[in-house]
């Protein structure tokens, strides 16, 4: 049984999405084997975090809470730093949008509850800040994290304990839903193929999810939803998201040492008994960044514990990389002082980049 949450703010109740965005069209690039290699890494700021790769002009976007900035990185084989973005305090997510939002990159401020807007073309113009009213108390500020694009919205996870809805065609507010009173949201993921946007609250240690597509009405907005598994528990810290090409959504949980796949049982998400994981093995230790490598069918995880190793994870296959489907070999980035966090995946050219939080970098790899 599906638990209601909470409900949006006033205004919000009339907002429901009805199309999806097209997705981007990018060139697939060939990749002979599937064992990682690192390439090398490229110098950011001190405390680089989430990494998301923009399609439009083929740069991977770093956010940086320590240096309140955002580097812009070619790339390919020879990634270089080609611009740096001053946003508001503490930078914590970014997303690039669509066609219906001008292809602007979207950037979380958690320190300063505000998110910006950027142009993708050179040379990468501020277009708006819109700043986040906090609606869980009047004393707390509201702390934008992750966040994700969808039909046209912004929607972002906020760590104050709320999740906050902006129409990103208009640049303006639009309200925010109050949830429980221990929350503290840290990501945002938008599944176009099944219209469900999902968010990840470790405060409160569920998955949390809108349901867009209509197939369960109790869950679309203004009502959010829990994510149960069929004995009706939910998981320990849920941290980031990521798909496989076959539609089926992952995501790392760091408590739990653990990544956790989510099925849909009559159109409405429920965690699979199935888990992967086991940190004794140099598998996940502490798993947050996770992307998918659909060249290879892998998943590919960052732990931010233990050898600080970048893992894989097949999708229903063997490998020369993963002996046997599911949790296989790792790469380890660096070294033990790498600490990597953020992840993301580059169609265009094969190549993966974590952020390294302790050495002030990104590692590439291919």
């Amino acid at each position: 049984m599906k638990i209601q949450t909470s409900t949006l703010v006033t205004g919000v109740c009339l907002i429901f999405l009805a199309s999806l965005l097209p997705a981007a069209s990018v060139a697939a690039a060939t990749v002979t084997s599937s064992q990682l290699s690192l390439k090398g890494t490229v110098a950011v700021g001190p405390d680089p975090g989430v990494a998301a790769f923009n399609p439009v002009n083929g740069l991977v976007y770093v956010t940086d809470r320590g240096s309140n900035k955002v580097s812009l990185l070619t790339s390919g084989s020879a990634p270089k730093l080609v611009a740096t973005l001053s946003t508001g305090n503490a930078p914590y997510g970014v997303t690039p949008t669509g066609p219906s939002c001008d292809n602007v990159v979207a950037v979380s401020n958690s320190g300063s509850g505000s998110v910006t807007l950027y142009n993708s073309a050179a040379p990468y113009k501020l277009v708006a800040t819109i700043n986040i009213p906090s609606v869980v108390s009047t004393s707390s500020v509201s702390v934008p994290r992750g966040l994700t694009f969808a039909d046209g919205y912004l929607f972002v996870a906020d760590g104050a304990g709320q999740i906050d809805v902006i129409n990103c065609m208009n640049r303006t507010y639009v309200g925010s839903a109050a949830l429980t009173p221990i929350s503290s949201l840290v990501t945002a993921f938008y599944d176009a193929r099944h219209q469900i946007i999902y968010f990840s609250d470790q405060g409160y240690g569920a998955a949390e999810y809108f349901d867009q597509s209509g197939n369960e009405p109790s869950c679309e907005i203004p009502h959010v939803c829990l994510i149960e598994d069929v004995g009706g528990n939910y998981t320990d810290a849920p941290a980031f998201f990521a798909q496989s090409s076959n539609g089926t959504v992952f995501y790392t949980d760091s408590t739990a040492n653990t990544v956790r796949e989510i099925t849909l049982v009559d159109n409405v998400p429920v965690i699979a008994a199935q888990q992967f994981g086991n940190y004794y093995s140099h598998e996940f230790f502490a798993p947050t960044g996770i992307t998918f490598d659909p060249q290879n069918q892998e998943l590919l995880v960052a732990n931010t514990g233990g050898h600080y190793e970048l893992t894989a994870l097949c999708i229903n296959k063997v490998s020369s990389f993963c002996k046997s489907a599911g949790v296989g070999g790792y790469q380890q980035l660096l070294d033990d002082t790498s600490h990597g966090f953020g992840v993301t995946f580059d169609p265009m050219n094969g190549y993966i980049y974590v952020t390294n939080q302790n050495s002030g970098s990104v590692s590439y790899l291919n």
